[in-house]
């Protein structure tokens, strides 16, 4: 349950580096290789590999929403006992998003983490409602 306890506080970090617009921490949490997921048909949307292309991602999401502000529902450690760090992460997640225009839109979410040696190698975004995605992005 210790490494349990581990893989929570660090989703809690990673939420906190996304509402700070941490982009070294965020950045730093992932393997050079790793991959990460978004959904939808938006033009940030696919499959965005190895550090500099979520970098990238970031650097648009940043730049689209002026303010951020994420909270953390739940989060589930697939194996409970695991006291290595690696594992399988799912966060339950809320948010809040104002674009470039002003507008403020909530949304909310899972996100999963495939976790090696205390890095992400995998992530994917599961949106509630796309449709709110696509009217945040200006799409």
């Amino acid at each position: 349950m210790i490494g349990a306890l581990l893989f929570k506080l660090m989703a809690g970090s990673a939420i906190e580096a996304l509402n700070r617009r941490d982009m070294n921490k965020i950045v730093s949490s992932f393997k050079d290789d790793a991959v990460f997921i978004y959904p939808g048909t938006l033009s940030v949307s696919g499959r965005h590999e190895g550090k500099k292309a979520i970098e990238e991602f970031f650097s648009k999401f940043f730049e689209q929403f002026t303010e951020i502000h994420f909270k953390t529902r739940s989060v589930y450690v697939k194996n409970i006992f695991g006291l290595g760090l690696s594992n399988t992460i799912a966060l339950e997640w809320e948010n809040r998003l104002t674009n470039r225009k002003g507008e403020t839109y909530e949304n909310c979410g899972v996100g999963t983490d495939k976790v090696s040696w205390g890095k992400v190698v995998f992530h994917h975004e599961y949106y509630f409602d796309t449709d709110t995605m696509r009217k945040a992005w200006g799409e």
